[in-house]
């Protein structure tokens, strides 16, 4: 299993866009183009793709608060890639970038 963190670009941001969590999850995450969108009009906003080989299944999104302090604001996996460990390996990546 091949998982990959790749920033969001005009070429994905689509397919981020139509990646999505449970109707159970739904009030707990924003939508990925809303994030998107943040990120483009905010200073320190960080976007990624999760990939499982060239597949897009994830998003992240994560936030320079302070020179301290990055949080991560934005993190789901698809709901059909969910449950095989890949936001596990997905967090991994994004802490060592």
């Amino acid at each position: 299993m091949n998982i990959n963190l790749k920033p969001v670009t005009k070429e994905n941001f689509e397919d981020i866009c139509d990646l999505a969590v449970s109707k159970a999850q739904q009030e707990y995450v924003a939508e990925n183009s809303w994030s998107l969108l943040e990120s483009k009009y905010h200073i320190g906003y960080t976007t990624r793709g999760i990939y499982l080989d060239n597949t897009p299944v994830g998003f992240f999104m994560w936030v320079a608060e302070t020179a301290d302090k990055i949080s991560i604001w934005r993190f789901m996996v698809d709901e059909q890639f969910q449950n095989q460990g890949i936001g596990r390996v997905a967090m991994v990546l994004a802490l060592h970038e």
